[in-house]
């Protein structure tokens, strides 16, 4: 059982290392740079999608409609600087995950980094050589009960999310994000 938890673990870490060297990422299928400007960027996007501005109107979030669930599925954010791409954020697909089977890999994920590297800053953050690997765990009361564990991976310019919910009503899940932007960590 621990050769698959370790093994998962520098699956994770080796797949995430190489997208690390990328200053692109799709949402839905349209590809993206950092970088790249403010207009083409938009033109891609809404040529497909719902693009709609929140906060200050430099970032927005991109939505395609569900006819299934009558609802609009966010495909991910992008966030521009002096007019160019700056931040590009998508979630991970867990949704083929059966929800006890994805929250077992995502224990496993938190609990092999978490025994296998020590701490090192008295923040609390956990590094190594290349990346910076924060992990969370804390009991939340509102609205639900439960614990929720979090997994930050940071490397260059992109970050790796994985939230671990387990909650005291026996409902558990995972969900997991990627996102690169123009500045590193």
């Amino acid at each position: 059982m621990r050769k698959v938890i370790y093994t998962l673990v520098i699956i994770f870490l080796t797949s995430f290392t190489s997208l690390a060297q990328s200053r692109t990422m799709y949402i839905g299928d349209v590809e993206l740079r950092i970088g790249m400007s403010r207009d083409v960027a938009m033109k891609l996007l809404a040529n497909k999608y719902n693009v709609t501005a929140f906060g200050s109107g430099t970032s927005f979030s991109v939505s395609q409609y569900n006819q299934l669930t009558k609802a609009h599925d966010i495909l991910g954010v992008i966030g521009f600087e002096n007019n160019e791409l700056a931040y590009i954020s998508k979630d991970l697909d867990t949704s083929a995950w059966p929800k006890d089977e994805g929250f077992a890999v995502g224990r496993a994920i938190y609990d092999a980094i978490n025994d296998s590297i020590s701490k090192t800053d008295s923040d609390g953050a956990k590094r190594t050589n290349s990346a910076m690997i924060v992990i969370g765990s804390r009991d939340v009361a509102q609205p639900n009960r439960g614990n929720m564990r979090t997994i930050d991976i940071y490397v260059n310019e992109r970050q790796i999310t994985v939230v671990i919910w387990d909650g005291s009503d026996g409902g558990k899940s995972v969900n997991a994000s990627v996102a690169i932007r123009k500045k590193p960590w």
